[in-house]
């Protein structure tokens, strides 16, 4: 055999080798989607129930505007007929006007209590979400797992810098298992 075929063989595979080497040492990158195991974890919570029979009382509240609203629509629907069947002859306009600012006046009412309700229960749930219990909790298994696995890093799936993984490094049922069966 020609040495120069030789030492094109013994280059190649020596660089062949060597790659090998290098594909070993690429960091393993691990997902997580921090908001989905909070969210699957704190259900289990009693603080997570209290907050939705909170949300439910403020749907209640919420149900019972509407009401008063459709109530006032209808009775100045009926004012409104009552005006014209009578050809305009009676003087039910300052009552029409009237009930049209208390409907104003109600719907308002309503989207600021939703606004300001919905404000209380997103604060509420992130603050369950960052309580130092459950964030400790977290960051140990994601860190245990991330040690089991060989990841080298683990990054929030959320995270506006990830913009493509395959679904094969997310780890996020598997943070979700271990909590919850901690």
């Amino acid at each position: 055999m020609d040495i120069k075929k030789i030492v094109l063989i013994t280059l190649v595979t020596l660089v062949f080798v060597c790659s090998l080497g290098a594909i070993e040492n690429i960091p393993k990158i691990g997902l997580v989607d921090i908001d989905f195991v909070a969210e699957k974890y704190l259900k289990e919570s009693r603080a997570f129930r209290d907050l939705g029979k909170l949300q439910e009382s403020f749907q209640e509240k919420i149900a019972e505007i509407k009401e008063d609203i459709t109530k006032l629509e209808a009775q100045r629907l009926r004012l409104v007929e009552e005006k014209n069947q009578t050809d305009g002859e009676n003087d039910l306009d300052d009552q029409i006007l009237k009930k049209e600012t208390e409907i104003f006046e109600k719907q308002n009412y309503l989207a600021e209590y939703k606004r300001i309700k919905q404000k209380e229960l997103d604060t509420r749930f992130k603050n369950l979400r960052y309580n130092d219990d459950f964030v400790k909790s977290l960051y140990s298994v994601i860190k245990n797992i991330a040690s089991e696995k060989g990841y080298s890093l683990v990054l929030d799936k959320k995270d506006p810098s990830v913009i493509y993984f395959v679904p094969e490094i997310d780890i996020t049922d598997m943070v979700v298992d271990r909590l919850i069966n901690r």
